[in-house]
C-alpha cells in the first residue's frame, strides 16, 4: 500500500495487514507481524477519535483515495509542483501526489486546507515543521524537499498565501497499519526497529528539534525496509521557551508524556517517554495505557503505574520490561537522558527470550 509521509493512515479493521520484510541491517528493518501467544489479553486500541493532535495530521481509511478539488488538476503549486490526486485530508491540512515539473519525480506535497488559510495559529505551524524538518537530514527521517507559500482565495474570495511543504514521497507502511489487526512485533524486530527511530530523533535532538509526537501513525517501514519518522509538524525547538510550553500539549494522548499532558516544557526526554509507549505497544499490540478521553489517558500517564510487557507476551525478556519502564517513568530524570542512551541500553539487551505465563490483565 502507498502510504504518504504526512498520512495517518488507519486499516479497516476487516482488512488483511501486510508488511514488507527486508533483512535487518544497517537502516533498514524486517518487520514480521505475529500474534500474541494464545490467551494473551487484547488491550485497548486507542480510537483516532480520542486523538487531539489533528494539527496537520492527516487520516484516510483503508488506503482508499480522497476526492480531490475540481480543478486541483490544473494548479500548480509554487510554479513548479503538479498537484495530481489528494490523498489525504484531515481537519486542518491536506496532501496531494505531485509531479516536480523540474525533476520529473513524484513528491507529496502538504497544505492547509483553503477553509484553514486565515488561521494565522495553523499558518504559523506549518511554517514551523518546514523549519524545523528543514534542519534535519537522517535517513530514518522523511526529508523536505522543498517550502514556499502558494497564492490561493479563501472562501471570501480575499488572495491569501498558503504555506506549501514538499517531501519526498515513500512507499510502505506505517507502524499502525502494522498492528491493526492487533498483531505484535517479535522482540528483536521491535527492538531494532525502535533503534531506527531513537537514532533518528538523536539526531533532531543534536539539532534542537524534539518531535513532541512520536506514535505508530508517526513512523514507517519504507518498501525497502527503511524506518522512517514522519511528522515534524508537532516539533519543538529547544532554544525557543515560549514554543515548548505552547506546543507542549498537541502531542496524541495515547502517547503523551506526563510533562506533555500538564502544560509543561518538554525537551528530548518527552520523546524518550513517547518512545518508550511506542514500543510497548510493538511488543504488546497496544500502548502502556487506554482511555475513552484523552482526559483519561492523561490521567494514567501523570499517575498510573503501566504493567511490565511480559505480562501480555511471554517473548519479551526481563531486561527488556526494565527498559521499557525506565522509559515511562513520570519524573524526566528517571528515564533516559538521551535517545541514544535508551538506543544503546536497547541493543544492548538483545532478543533475549522467556517462556512465562501470559496471564490476563486486570479491569
Amino acid at each position: 500500500m502507498r502510504t504518504c509521509p504526512c498520512v495517518w493512515q488507519e486499516r479497516d479493521r476487516s482488512s488483511t495487514a501486510t508488511t514488507p520484510v527486508a533483512p535487518a541491517v544497517e537502516h533498514r528493518v524486517g518487520i514480521v507481524a505475529v500474534p500474541c501467544p494464545p490467551g494473551a489479553p487484547r488491550q485497548h486500541v486507542p480510537d483516532p477519535s480520542t486523538d487531539t493532535h489533528l494539527g496537520t495530521c492527516l487520516r484516510a481509511v483503508g488506503g482508499a483515495r480522497a476526492v480531490p478539488d475540481r480543478d486541483v488538476r490544473s494548479r500548480l503549486v509554487g510554479g513548479r509542483y503538479q498537484l495530481d490526486e489528494l490523498i489525504g485530508r484531515g481537519g486542518t491540512a491536506e496532501v496531494y501526489l505531485a509531479r516536480d515539473a523540474l525533476s520529473a519525480r513524484t513528491v507529496a506535497v502538504k497544505l492547509p486546507r483553503p477553509d484553514r488559510t486565515s488561521n494565522p495559529g495553523l499558518v504559523g505551524r506549518c511554517r514551523r515543521e518546514a523549519q524545523s524538518a528543514a534542519r534535519l537530514d537522517h535517513p530514518n527521517i522523511v526529508p523536505v524537499l522543498g517550502t514556499g507559500q502558494d497564492e490561493v482565495s479563501d472562501s471570501r474570495g480575499n488572495v491569501v498565501h498558503r504555506p506549501y511543504i514538499v517531501l519526498e514521497w515513500v512507499s510502505g507502511s506505517t507502524l499502525r497499519e502494522v498492528l491493526a489487526d492487533r498483531q505484535v512485533l517479535r522482540p528483536d524486530e521491535a527492538m531494532r526497529t525502535t533503534a531506527e527511530v531513537l537514532a533518528a530523533l538523536q539526531h533532531s535532538h543534536e539539532r534542537g528539534v524534539v518531535h513532541g509526537d512520536v506514535t505508530a501513525a508517526n513512523v514507517m517501514v519504507s518498501a525497502g525496509g527503511v524506518v522512517k519518522v514522519l511528522d515534524f509538524d508537532n516539533s519543538h525547538v529547544l532554544t525557543d521557551a515560549d514554543v515548548t510550553h505552547t506546543l507542549s500539549t498537541r502531542g496524541t494522548p495515547a502517547y503523551s508524556a506526563p510533562e506533555q499532558v500538564q502544560g509543561m516544557a518538554v525537551d528530548a526526554r518527552t520523546d524518550v517517554y513517547s518512545t518508550g509507549c511506542l514500543l510497548y505497544e510493538l511488543l504488546t499490540g497496544s500502548p502502556p495505557f487506554s482511555g475513552e478521553s484523552a482526559a483519561a489517558l492523561a490521567r494514567q500517564h501523570v499517575h498510573a503505574t503501566p504493567h511490565p510487557p511480559s505480562l501480555f507476551c511471554s517473548g519479551v525478556a526481563r531486561e527488556m520490561d526494565a527498559l521499557v519502564l525506565r522509559a515511562l517513568a513520570k519524573e524526566p530524570e528517571a528515564r533516559h537522558q538521551t535517545a541514544e542512551q535508551f538506543r544503546h541500553d536497547l541493543l544492548a539487551v538483545g532478543p533475549r527470550h522467556d517462556r512465562r505465563k501470559v496471564e490476563p490483565r486486570d479491569g
